[in-house]
């Protein structure tokens, strides 16, 4: 609770403005918000605070008090961008110079959790052997196949740093399951080519009686093809005893 000071008045007659808030503190990781704190300033100017003001920086978000504890939250922040917060007082003269800015947060948006795989849901591959690929060689993935399961390879890239507005590619493989002479080895066989260079998402998704399982899945890089260069022959000058 703010406690006024004893009553003031200049010579010309005005009520001074209060002075600045202190120790003001923000917390971090809430998703697009803050709650920001501070202490009232050492002197309300000889005329009680009616209110503080907060303001964010950058985008000038702010929030608002004037009752209770000396703290407000602000909204509409940006998830993954860093802000610090100051603070004004103000009495029935003015308003207060800003306070010094509080540390740095970061607010973030809540983790998203995945949905849960059903317990007849058929098992991620494991294991998984994965035989690198370039423009002109495909990717192949072999692992042990679960009895009565079948499945799919897909992937998709990301689109690039200088490209960003370009929709991410998508491509489909093929797998395939054998059985080798030991009892109950199964052995499957993914193939998937990845034509264009770039980052690749890939995905081996597990399906038995129509229920898709979590997928196995690995980033590859393809890099672009070289070009070879062509090296032109040398001319020598011919000597007198060559011509």
């Amino acid at each position: 609770m703010i406690k006024p000071h004893t009553h003031r008045v200049h010579e010309n007659g005005a009520t001074p403005q209060p002075g600045v808030p202190t120790s003001v503190s923000a917390t971090g990781g809430a998703n697009a918000q803050s709650v920001v704190s501070w202490t009232a300033p050492a002197s309300d100017g000889g005329s009680t605070i009616s209110g503080y003001t907060v303001m964010a920086s950058p985008g000038g978000a702010s929030c608002s008090w004037t009752i209770g504890p000396l703290s407000c939250t602000v909204t509409g922040l940006t998830n993954g961008t860093s802000y610090t917060f100051t603070v004004t007082a103000t009495n029935a003269v003015g308003t207060s110079a800003a306070s010094a800015p509080s540390s740095t947060i970061t607010p973030t948006a809540p983790a998203t959790a995945a949905p849960p795989t059903p317990a007849n849901a058929p098992a991620t591959p494991v294991n998984v052997s994965w035989r690198r690929p370039s423009i002109t060689t495909p990717l192949v993935a072999t692992f042990s196949a679960a009895p009565g399961t079948t499945y799919a390879i897909t992937a998709t890239s990301n689109p690039t740093r200088h490209s960003e507005t370009r929709s991410a590619r998508t491509a489909r493989g093929t797998c395939k399951v054998t059985t080798t002479k030991k009892p109950n080895k199964r052995t499957a066989t993914c193939t998937i080519r990845l034509k264009k260079a770039g980052t690749w998402l890939i995905k081996i998704t597990p399906t038995k009686d129509g229920l898709a399982g979590m997928p196995a899945t690995k980033t590859i890089t393809i890099r672009a093809a070289t070009k070879k260069t062509r090296t032109l022959p040398t001319h020598r000058p011919q000597t007198r005893a060559q011509r």
